[in-house]
């Protein structure tokens, strides 16, 4: 890689090009691109500044090669992900950027949002993800992340020149699998051995996030050891070998058939759970000393003792979104010692809110417990992961195992930290439904042998004075004898709340003289509110049947208001949605059980997203304070 210097945009002006460009149509914005911006920047030293005629060459020979699928006419899923992986060998043969220059989110900013923005706007027409605009996530960035990509999968011959064929032979979901863990991705030539792995006649219908799921323990345990940037390729190879060999057997996923890679037909019902990654790995006894030492653990139970003795019990909490079930364990009498996301925007939200708690924005499959010594004394390990193999989710990019994957290493962390106690939220099915009973199984047999008794609960948030019908799956871990002291938390005994009751006052903010006729129709529980695909969509209150319900609650459910009705507004159910009324972010937040002082970062799609994955506080706060009761400080 030379030293060019492209352009940078900082995300101020970033931020504000993405809300002039960001509706605008693909043939407009291609009349807008331009090599300059009054607020365009370069590093200061390091480098030669690249002249604008190169600017305009690289987006040149992009939108050359997007016009191969399609450009500027809609392209379909197949074509996006063809014109993804040309367009990632441009960025790599014109941008010669070094490795400091491309981890600058500002180089990006402006390639998408000044230089070609009418790229962004072809390839993602469906998504209002700000990411793809503006950088913060090389992995989801329209260019960074080919450019990493490419980067990464690019084999350079002794002569120069540069072969792209692991580039081209990935599927997308191993491109993702292979990229997005930093400890694999941030080492080119381990990613390109376990690509070359991957494709290869035994390893093709596995693919890299299920082997990456196989190898992936034991994989960690040797970085830990080993530095795989210096070794060389063969000895790359002879470690992966050595792993796979190693590997008990039963751990090699078979081919999945084509049923567990389809959709419900139907559109009704849960998809069916490949639940093949588990084959062999429920009888794996945990051994703590592969994780930490077994004076480690000792002084984790002395710690705990202290810790309690002190004050208020503690909690890690991972997967915390914008903090649901956190506030609500703060609620109940928890002291955060440590907060878990991978999301950025999710992370503003906590620190907006909490800035003296420890939030760190990580992927839970990277993260390592024994860089975090004020782990400790941990008391509860909470966790809200996303929602298991539900129907709505299972075509992401990132790969249908992922939510498996999470739950995986989520018991392995709580194997790890030994606490006394274990909280995970996650959809109903998980706790009762026969598809889910494999799952159920791996997970008594781990937290068996840890040395934990476990229960299952389904409870409804509308029972704990959130005005929703909302149920959630729960699961309840304690240590070995405790658990028969532990009882469900009891509901309230007032009525539920309504729709009508919680958000009356703030449909009165804008000078709306019909609150109180709304209120009366809207006279119980909402439905369910969904948070929806972070990859696609804008804001809606959740599918068609939710819809209806809302409906009959005098409330649009199929978009989200930036405010609240205003003076004019006329409400008539009878017109339809026109006489509907539309629920700000605010009032959502407030249906899910959350303070009015809680502040949900970003814009409004992302906003509602938060909100909508989020566990009720209310909720939380019974829940945490039932396990609590049992907890013992000494």
């Amino acid at each position: 890689m030379s030293n060019q210097l492209w352009p940078r945009l900082s995300r101020v002006p970033a931020r504000v090009l993405y809300e002039e460009r960001r509706r605008v149509d693909v043939q407009r914005l291609a009349e807008l691109c331009s090599p300059d911006h009054p607020r365009r920047t370069y590093a200061a030293t390091g480098g030669v500044r690249v002249s604008d005629q190169q600017v305009l060459d690289l987006v040149r020979d992009l939108r050359q090669v997007a016009a191969d699928f399609g450009y500027p006419q809609s392209a379909d899923d197949r074509n996006r992900i063809d014109f993804d992986r040309a367009a990632a060998e441009v960025l790599h043969r014109r941008m010669k950027l070094n490795t400091v220059e491309a981890a600058n989110n500002e180089v990006w900013n402006f390639l998408a949002l000044v230089a070609a923005p009418d790229l962004v706007r072809w390839r993602w027409l469906e998504s209002d993800n700000a990411e793809r605009w503006i950088s913060s996530d090389r992995t989801r960035h329209m260019f960074a992340r080919l450019w990493w990509q490419a980067l990464t999968f690019a084999e350079v011959a002794p002569d120069g020149n540069v072969d792209f064929t692991l580039l081209r032979s990935l599927n997308e979901r191993d491109l993702n699998a292979l990229t997005e863990r930093r400890s694999i991705g941030g080492v080119p030539r381990l990613a390109r051995a376990l690509a070359r792995m991957v494709l290869t006649d035994g390893e093709r219908d596995t693919g890299a996030s299920v082997l990456l799921r196989q190898m992936g323990p034991f994989l960690r345990r040797r970085i830990v050891f080993i530095d795989f940037a210096s070794l060389t390729d063969d000895q790359i190879d002879d470690q992966l070998r050595a792993i796979r060999a190693a590997m008990p057997r039963g751990t090699r996923r078979e081919t999945p058939s084509p049923s567990t890679e389809s959709d419900d037909p139907s559109g009704q019902g849960q998809h069916p759970v490949d639940l093949s990654i588990l084959r062999g790995s429920s009888t794996r006894r945990f051994d703590p000393a592969s994780q930490v030492t077994s004076s480690s653990t000792v002084e984790f139970k002395r710690d705990a003792r202290s810790a309690f003795a002190n004050g208020r019990p503690t909690v890690v909490d991972v997967c915390s979104g914008a903090g649901g079930l956190i506030l609500g364990l703060e609620s109940a009498g928890f002291n955060p010692l440590l907060l878990l996301d991978n999301r950025s925007i999710a992370c503003e939200t906590l620190r907006t809110n909490r800035p003296r708690w420890n939030v760190q924005q990580l992927d839970l499959l990277e993260f390592a417990p024994g860089e975090h010594p004020q782990l400790r004394g941990v008391d509860l390990l909470s966790a809200g992961l996303p929602r298991v193999q539900a129907s709505a989710t299972i075509n992401r990019s990132r790969g249908s195992d992922l939510e498996l994957e999470l739950l995986k290493s989520t018991i392995d962390l709580f194997g790890t930290l030994q606490p006394q106690a274990f909280l995970l939220d996650n959809l109903p099915g998980l706790a009762t439904q026969d598809q889910y009973a494999p799952i159920r199984d791996y997970v008594a047999t781990r937290l068996s042998e840890l040395g934990y008794d476990h229960q299952w609960l389904v409870v409804n948030a509308a029972e704990y004075g959130v005005p929703q019908n909302r149920p959630h799956g729960i699961l309840v871990a304690l240590k070995a004898g405790v658990m028969r002291a532990f009882r469900r938390p009891e509901a309230l005994s007032q009525p539920l709340h309504t729709v009508g009751q919680t958000l009356r006052d703030s449909m009165t903010t804008g000078g709306w003289s019909q609150a109180d006729q709304w209120a009366a129709l809207a006279n119980r529980p909402a439905p369910t509110i969904v948070g929806g695909s972070w990859d696609r969509g804008g804001a809606d209150l959740g599918p068609t049947g939710s819809k209806r319900a809302w409906a009959q609650l005098g409330v649009d459910g199929a978009t989200v208001a930036d405010d609240p009705p205003g003076p004019d507004f006329v409400f008539a159910p009878e017109l339809g949605r026109e006489g509907l009324v539309q629920l700000t972010v605010e009032q959502v937040a407030r249906l899910q059980g959350f303070p009015p002082d809680w502040v949900i970062a970003g814009r409004k799609t992302a906003r509602y997203r938060q909100v909508g994955e989020a566990m009720p506080p209310p909720l939380a706060e019974a829940l945490g304070r039932a396990i609590a009761a049992v907890l013992t400080p000494a």
